[in-house]
Protein backbone atom coordinates (compact mmCIF):
# COMPACT_ATOMS: atom_id res chain seq x y z
CA UNK A 1 0.00 0.00 0.00
CA UNK A 2 1.53 4.09 -0.58
CA UNK A 3 0.93 6.59 1.39
CA UNK A 4 1.05 10.44 0.94
CA UNK A 5 0.38 11.52 3.93
CA UNK A 6 -1.91 15.16 3.96
CA UNK A 7 -2.52 17.22 7.06
CA UNK A 8 -5.72 16.22 7.18
CA UNK A 9 -4.57 12.72 7.98
CA UNK A 10 -2.46 14.01 10.78
CA UNK A 11 -5.79 16.19 12.36
CA UNK A 12 -8.19 13.58 11.93
CA UNK A 13 -5.67 11.47 13.57
CA UNK A 14 -5.00 13.56 16.80
CA UNK A 15 -8.59 14.18 16.63
CA UNK A 16 -9.42 10.63 17.03
CA UNK A 17 -6.21 10.03 19.76
CA UNK A 18 -7.71 12.53 22.05
CA UNK A 19 -11.48 11.09 22.27
CA UNK A 20 -9.34 7.91 24.29
CA UNK A 21 -6.78 10.34 26.25
CA UNK A 22 -7.68 10.49 29.62
CA UNK A 23 -5.74 14.11 30.59
CA UNK A 24 -8.34 15.57 27.29
CA UNK A 25 -11.63 13.95 28.86
CA UNK A 26 -10.81 15.70 32.05
CA UNK A 27 -9.73 19.22 30.28
CA UNK A 28 -13.13 19.06 28.30
CA UNK A 29 -15.29 18.40 31.62
CA UNK A 30 -12.97 21.53 33.19
CA UNK A 31 -13.60 23.87 30.28
CA UNK A 32 -17.28 23.15 30.46
CA UNK A 33 -17.66 23.50 34.31
CA UNK A 34 -15.61 27.04 33.91
CA UNK A 35 -18.07 27.62 30.91
CA UNK A 36 -21.04 27.44 33.84
CA UNK A 37 -19.32 29.25 36.06
CA UNK A 38 -18.88 32.60 33.27
CA UNK A 39 -22.81 32.81 33.74
CA UNK A 40 -22.64 33.85 36.90
CA UNK A 41 -19.35 36.03 36.50
CA UNK A 42 -21.16 38.03 33.77
CA UNK A 43 -24.82 38.55 35.89
CA UNK A 44 -22.19 39.71 38.73
CA UNK A 45 -20.84 42.01 36.09
CA UNK A 46 -24.27 43.10 34.63
CA UNK A 47 -25.05 43.90 38.38
CA UNK A 48 -22.18 46.15 39.71
CA UNK A 49 -23.62 49.45 37.97
CA UNK A 50 -27.24 48.55 39.80
CA UNK A 51 -25.48 48.35 43.04
CA UNK A 52 -23.30 51.39 42.52
CA UNK A 53 -25.99 53.19 42.10
CA UNK A 54 -28.45 52.21 44.97
CA UNK A 55 -25.18 51.94 47.06
CA UNK A 56 -24.75 56.05 45.85
CA UNK A 57 -28.27 56.98 46.54
CA UNK A 58 -28.42 55.79 50.13
CA UNK A 59 -25.29 57.07 50.72
CA UNK A 60 -23.20 53.80 51.24
CA UNK A 61 -19.77 54.49 50.89
CA UNK A 62 -19.66 54.33 46.98
CA UNK A 63 -16.26 55.13 46.66
CA UNK A 64 -14.82 52.00 48.00
CA UNK A 65 -17.61 49.87 47.05
CA UNK A 66 -16.50 50.64 43.38
CA UNK A 67 -13.54 50.22 43.64
CA UNK A 68 -13.53 46.46 45.19
CA UNK A 69 -16.86 45.49 43.23
CA UNK A 70 -15.08 46.58 40.07
CA UNK A 71 -11.62 45.30 40.73
CA UNK A 72 -13.34 41.67 42.09
CA UNK A 73 -15.41 41.68 39.15
CA UNK A 74 -12.58 42.34 36.53
CA UNK A 75 -10.50 39.45 38.18
CA UNK A 76 -13.67 37.24 38.42
CA UNK A 77 -14.66 37.58 34.47
CA UNK A 78 -11.10 37.42 33.22
CA UNK A 79 -10.01 34.32 35.67
CA UNK A 80 -13.55 32.04 34.18
CA UNK A 81 -13.77 33.91 30.90
CA UNK A 82 -10.69 32.86 29.50
CA UNK A 83 -9.84 29.32 30.47
CA UNK A 84 -12.65 27.81 28.05
CA UNK A 85 -10.81 29.47 25.35
CA UNK A 86 -7.75 27.98 25.90
CA UNK A 87 -8.56 24.62 24.68
CA UNK A 88 -9.80 26.47 21.24
CA UNK A 89 -6.50 28.55 21.18
CA UNK A 90 -4.42 25.12 21.52
CA UNK A 91 -6.08 23.24 18.38
CA UNK A 92 -5.75 26.33 16.49
CA UNK A 93 -1.74 26.17 17.35
CA UNK A 94 -1.86 22.93 16.89
CA UNK A 95 -3.63 23.53 13.11
CA UNK A 96 -0.64 26.09 12.56
CA UNK A 97 1.65 23.45 13.25
CA UNK A 98 1.24 20.89 11.24
CA UNK A 99 0.38 23.07 8.14
CA UNK A 100 4.02 24.21 8.84
CA UNK A 101 5.33 21.19 9.39
CA UNK A 102 3.81 19.87 5.84
CA UNK A 103 4.91 22.83 4.37
CA UNK A 104 9.02 23.07 5.67
CA UNK A 105 9.47 19.33 5.74
CA UNK A 106 9.83 17.26 2.53
CA UNK A 107 10.09 14.13 4.32
CA UNK A 108 6.18 14.31 5.04
CA UNK A 109 5.11 15.09 1.60
CA UNK A 110 7.39 11.65 0.20
CA UNK A 111 5.48 8.59 -0.67
CA UNK A 112 5.53 5.66 1.71
CA UNK A 113 5.48 2.55 1.11
CA UNK A 114 3.51 0.55 3.37
CA UNK A 115 3.62 -3.45 3.55
CA UNK A 116 1.61 -5.54 6.38
CA UNK A 117 2.54 -9.18 6.07
CA UNK A 118 2.32 -12.75 8.81
CA UNK A 119 5.00 -11.61 10.61
CA UNK A 120 4.62 -7.95 10.91
CA UNK A 121 5.29 -3.96 9.07
CA UNK A 122 7.34 -2.76 6.86
CA UNK A 123 7.69 0.94 5.41
CA UNK A 124 10.06 2.43 2.93
CA UNK A 125 11.14 5.91 2.58
CA UNK A 126 13.30 7.53 -0.26
CA UNK A 127 16.23 7.18 2.49
CA UNK A 128 14.51 5.38 5.34
CA UNK A 129 13.34 1.85 5.68
CA UNK A 130 11.18 0.04 8.74
CA UNK A 131 10.50 -3.46 9.74
CA UNK A 132 8.21 -4.37 13.14
CA UNK A 133 7.04 -7.32 14.47
CA UNK A 134 3.28 -7.36 15.23
CA UNK A 135 3.92 -7.62 18.73
CA UNK A 136 5.31 -3.95 18.11
CA UNK A 137 1.52 -2.54 18.32
CA UNK A 138 -0.68 -3.07 21.33
CA UNK A 139 -4.00 -2.05 20.42
CA UNK A 140 -5.61 -0.29 16.71
CA UNK A 141 -8.10 2.13 16.83
CA UNK A 142 -10.47 3.15 13.71
CA UNK A 143 -11.70 6.91 13.05
CA UNK A 144 -13.87 7.58 10.36
CA UNK A 145 -10.74 8.50 7.60
CA UNK A 146 -7.46 6.80 9.12
CA UNK A 147 -6.52 3.45 11.49
CA UNK A 148 -4.35 4.79 14.33
CA UNK A 149 -1.21 1.50 14.62
CA UNK A 150 -0.41 2.51 18.91
CA UNK A 151 3.37 1.84 19.67
CA UNK A 152 2.23 2.49 23.10
CA UNK A 153 -0.28 5.20 24.98
CA UNK A 154 1.07 8.24 23.01
CA UNK A 155 2.76 7.41 20.02
CA UNK A 156 0.96 6.01 17.02
CA UNK A 157 1.23 5.15 13.20
CA UNK A 158 -1.83 6.80 10.89
CA UNK A 159 -3.02 4.67 8.21
CA UNK A 160 -5.26 6.99 5.61
CA UNK A 161 -8.31 4.87 4.98
CA UNK A 162 -7.99 6.54 1.53
CA UNK A 163 -4.98 4.50 0.49
CA UNK A 164 -6.92 1.30 0.06
CA UNK A 165 -8.44 0.50 -2.81
CA UNK A 166 -11.63 -0.77 -2.28
CA UNK A 167 -14.13 -1.20 0.47
CA UNK A 168 -13.07 -5.33 0.19
CA UNK A 169 -9.31 -4.71 1.19
CA UNK A 170 -10.00 -2.42 3.54
CA UNK A 171 -12.38 -5.13 5.34
CA UNK A 172 -9.55 -7.27 4.82
CA UNK A 173 -7.06 -4.81 6.32
CA UNK A 174 -9.55 -4.95 9.51
CA UNK A 175 -10.10 -8.61 9.63
CA UNK A 176 -6.22 -9.34 9.20
CA UNK A 177 -4.84 -7.06 11.60
CA UNK A 178 -7.15 -6.63 14.80
CA UNK A 179 -5.87 -9.94 16.49
CA UNK A 180 -2.44 -9.06 15.48
CA UNK A 181 -2.56 -6.42 17.78
CA UNK A 182 -4.35 -7.55 20.81
CA UNK A 183 -7.70 -5.10 20.31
Amino acid sequence: MEIQYSPADFLEARKLYLKTNLAHKIWLVLTALWALFLLPSIFFAAAIPAIIIISSTLKINPPLLKLSMTFISDIFIFLIGTVPFLGTWLQLFYRIRVARTFKTQKQMKEKIEFTFNEDGTSFKRELYSSQQKWAYYHSILEGQNVFLLFINKKTYSVIPKRCFASEDELALFRKFVRPKVGV
